[in-house]
């Protein structure tokens, strides 16, 4: 809500960086794999070839971690990470 506020008010700043995203998705899964390893997997890699994404990587993980902490909070099953490719927009998928 923090950072809401801070882009509301225009004092939100990022650091963009150019980000493989299947370099950012194994990153993610293998920084929270210890939260439930019986339970978080990442999907098998796409034959696509993904473009790089401008990204402010610590918030990108951030919003990430999020959507995991909560898929495994209030889940019971598996929950996987996986990226697609739609037009030319690249999607992460929890």
């Amino acid at each position: 809500m923090l950072d809401f506020a801070r882009a509301d008010a225009g004092r939100l700043s990022l650091s963009l960086s150019d980000r493989d995203p299947e370099s950012l998705m194994l990153d993610t899964f293998e920084r929270l794999q210890a939260l439930a390893p019986d339970r978080l997997r990442l999907a098998a890699s796409s034959k696509s070839q993904f473009p790089q994404i401008v990204v402010d990587d610590q918030r990108m993980q951030q919003c990430l971690a999020a959507l995991v902490e909560n898929a495994l909070r209030y889940s019971s099953g598996v929950v996987q990470l996986g990226l697609s490719l739609s037009d030319s927009c690249v999607i992460f998928h929890v």
